[in-house]
């Protein structure tokens, strides 16, 4: 499997790599699929389209619509003629925004594991609350690190997992 390209949020003025697809919750999108609607297929994007978000005046909306190749998609066929941007009622819960140094790569998912995330809680579409957590502790506790620098005090023997931690994983896990 192929990690997956992010949403992009616009906070506070700055472009945050998002791991949350607010728009799957959107009532027609659930049953909607954008690969009909596009010429285009990336392994990278499942899903078949990027967004591309902001929260503005304490409100989830929805700025950009971008097919799998980055390329504007039509909004019509979910939104009808109301043109961007849109305001995210439909969507409550959290976004989860990816920040700091990835720790570990993985070809899955969102790509990895990262410092910290930064959750940002809707209802509504409206911001209710923001929420810091610190992830490098669950990161060591996910390893036995005992183990780790045994692997590490051998010569390689071909490409492994240890091949997948980032510097700034060694570093979350105090190993040199």
């Amino acid at each position: 499997m192929t990690a997956q390209t992010l949403e992009t949020l616009i906070l506070d003025g700055a472009l945050e790599d998002m791991g949350t697809r607010p728009l799957d919750e959107h009532p027609i999108v659930r049953t909607f699929d954008f690969r009909a609607h596009s010429d285009v297929w990336n392994t990278a994007c499942h899903r078949g389209y990027q967004g591309v978000w902001e929260v503005h005046d304490g409100r989830l909306w929805l700025v950009g619509l971008f097919d799998a190749l980055s390329e504007p998609l039509d909004t019509r066929p979910i939104f009808g003629e109301q043109a961007l941007p849109i305001p995210a009622d439909w969507f409550s819960g959290a976004l989860l925004l990816l920040r700091g140094p990835r720790l570990m790569y993985a070809h899955f998912g969102w790509g990895g594991i990262y410092s910290t995330h930064l959750r940002l809680y809707f209802r509504d579409g409206v911001l209710q609350r923001r929420r810091c957590y610190d992830q490098r502790k669950l990161f060591r506790n996910r390893f036995d690190l005992d183990l780790l620098r045994e692997a590490l005090s051998r010569p390689p023997e071909g490409p492994g997992s240890l091949s997948w931690f980032t510097r700034a994983g060694f570093d979350a896990l105090e190993i040199d």
